[in-house]
């Protein structure tokens, strides 16, 4: 029992005599550690068009491309050239150029593309963030690639036409609609 007394003394005194003295004046910041490098994890990169594969790039930007031309399937078929998509679901390419034939009705001309953000989940996808300006109104476009068979390609894409869109991150549901026309 004193042994054990005379082990506790010692640690219940420590604290009363730190709160007596004053505290050591540091300039160093406390080291913060490092996250395990080998967990892949979300996250951001910058949004330079650096950060994209070279030929992800050009068919990205043939298929703006075509776009501004308005040659809606030809730009689809450009896009996933070489992916499975395009080549074994021809319902989602007709899908994705009726949708993005209503786009251009209801928004005009293609003028311009900026590439956003490019965000990387592991090291074999990216999601790929445009804003594209039309005449009427700008839309953010997002753009699926995989990283397979040593190239990347593009899976999946998405539109949304609500301008909010840009200002909120919230991930847009697959394929949506454009607006009515009719509605104001």
């Amino acid at each position: 029992m004193r042994l054990l007394a005379l082990l506790l003394i010692p640690a219940l005194a420590s604290p009363l005599s730190a709160q007596s003295k004053s505290p050591p004046r540091t300039t160093a910041s406390p080291e913060i550690p490092k996250p395990d490098s080998s967990v892949p994890k979300r996250s951001s990169s910058s949004s330079s068009s650096q950060d994209l594969d070279a030929a992800l790039k050009a068919r990205i930007e043939s298929f703006f491309s075509l776009l501004r031309e308005e040659r809606t399937s030809a730009a689809y078929q450009k896009l996933f050239e070489g992916s499975f998509v395009g080549e074994e679901d021809k319902e989602l390419l007709q899908q994705l150029t009726d949708v993005t034939d209503d786009i251009l009705e209801a928004c005009g001309k293609l003028d311009s593309t900026e590439l956003l953000s490019v965000n990387s989940a592991g090291r074999t996808v990216r999601e790929i963030v445009y804003a594209v300006n039309f005449r009427k109104r700008p839309v953010r476009w997002r753009l699926y690639a995989y990283l397979s068979e040593g190239r990347w390609q593009i899976v999946d894409t998405s539109v949304n036409p609500d301008i909010t869109a840009f200002f909120h991150d919230e991930i847009d549901p697959p394929h949506q609609p454009v607006p009515d026309k009719s509605e104001k």
